[in-house]
């Protein structure tokens, strides 16, 4: 990797996970109670900070001749509409001894913006905003809203049905689940954003009740749901924040603005 990125001139980074980050994303609600560790497969990152996007394709052809295997590429994210996620190219690598890692590739200009943008969002998250005005709190039963914010989040990893997985990968995740006793609809949005530079990652959870219209709505839309719809239905229902950003885990009830966060 040292001698391929010499090669075209870029700087390159490598993150390794921090165990507590595995553990943390090993416990989303995405990966239900039959994943564990084994799950994930970014333990190890790469990434190429490039000034001339004429260096992909030779990057693109050094990985494949380094017998490193490319399973999963994605160019087009380049181009990419979703202000959520950077815009990079994307590999997914399985190196000679089986293990699984990511690489990415991302313009000098925009990994700059990348940093700034998520010092600037991990801020505004953990503050309590003052819009609380008309806040809802009519949707489901005793079990699905109850005082203790950590038994809520484990009720719905452990105990409540899996209605449809939208989004299922390794920095996004969105699942609608059911409520085992009234049946009432949440959504979990997961995303994660990696850590350089020896800092941990940084993993959001934003879980919301939904209506039956409303996640009707949403499941036919699949992979292509639209976040800020999201965003917009949940504006004014109480909602579970579980956080995970430098080491320290966070998870509360939250009676203001709906938030779900950046990723890579």
């Amino acid at each position: 990797m040292v001698g391929l990125h010499d090669e075209v001139h870029a700087e390159h980074y490598v993150s390794r996970k921090k165990a507590e980050d595995i553990i943390f994303k090993a416990e989303r609600p995405s990966l239900r109670m039959w994943f564990d560790i084994e799950h994930i497969r970014d333990s190890l990152r790469y990434k190429c900070v490039v000034d001339n996007l004429e260096a992909l394709p030779v990057i693109t052809q050094e990985i494949e001749n380094s017998g490193f295997e490319i399973i999963n590429a994605n160019i087009a994210r380049l181009l990419s509409q979703n202000v959520r996620a950077w815009p990079m190219a994307t590999f997914d690598l399985r190196a000679p001894n089986g293990l699984l890692m990511e690489y990415h590739v991302i313009p000098l200009e925009l990994d700059g913006a990348r940093t700034t943008v998520h010092e600037d969002y991990r801020k505004v998250r953990e503050q309590q905003t003052e819009e609380q005005k008309e806040m809802s709190h009519d949707f489901g039963c005793a079990r699905c809203s109850p005082p203790d914010a950590e038994q809520f989040y484990e009720d719905l990893r452990q105990q409540f049905q899996g209605v449809a997985e939208l989004i299922f990968n390794s920095h996004l995740g969105v699942n609608v689940f059911s409520c085992p006793d009234c049946k009432q609809n949440w959504i979990s949005v997961w995303t994660e954003v990696i850590g350089w530079e020896d800092e941990g990652d940084s993993a959001y959870t934003s879980i919301v009740p939904i209506s039956a219209a409303e996640a009707q709505s949403l499941i036919v839309q699949a992979e292509d749901v639209c976040m800020d719809e999201i965003e917009k239905i949940g504006r004014h229902r109480r909602w579970l924040q579980r956080d995970h950003c430098n080491g320290v885990k966070q998870v509360r009830w939250r009676e203001d603005v709906f938030q779900i966060g950046p990723h890579d």
